[in-house]
């Protein structure tokens, strides 16, 4: 018998207008090649890394591909619309196979539309690993100036 696992991350996103408006989006990663080399490389081979995460916002209408990198993805460009780097992700002690973040909140100061989001282990630049990244479920969602996004992520195993 063969049992198989996967990674996942798991997004979830709350937009809130200055009109209170609310606007929530989930999406579930693609794994790019080059973040599974790098787990095989450290988990296996006993190679050194740092555990630091970043926060990345996708353009509209994302076209993702597993050979996507952070220097290299034509399907998609990083939106910021907050000021200063990408936003670092704080983890929580894993539970029942799930790592789970402490929320993270950015204040938007400019319209953008966002069609997903991502991780990885730089706060700006693209000399990074892209760890995952994902276009959300229910479509694009547009924010404006001024609001509040919340992201809520966690990373766990799935059946295959």
């Amino acid at each position: 018998m063969s049992i198989s696992r996967k990674r996942q991350v798991s997004y979830h996103l709350r937009f809130v207008g200055e009109d209170g408006t609310i606007i929530e989006r989930t999406a579930q990663n693609l794994v790019p090649d080059a973040a599974i080399n790098q787990e095989l490389d450290t988990w296996y081979a006993g190679s050194g890394y740092t555990a630091a995460f970043y926060l990345m916002l996708i353009s509209a209408s994302p076209q993702l591909n597993a050979t996507d990198t952070l220097t290299s993805h034509n399907g998609w460009t990083e939106e910021t619309p907050y000021t200063g780097s990408r936003k670092a992700v704080t983890w929580n002690s894993a539970v029942n196979g799930i790592k789970a973040a402490v929320n993270i909140s950015i204040d938007i100061n400019a319209a953008a539309t966002l069609g997903g989001v991502g991780l990885c282990n730089v706060s700006s630049g693209t000399t990074g690993l892209l760890d995952s990244i994902a276009a959300f479920n229910e479509g694009d969602i547009s924010v404006a100036s001024p609001g509040v996004l919340t992201v809520s992520l966690s990373v766990g195993g799935m059946s295959a």
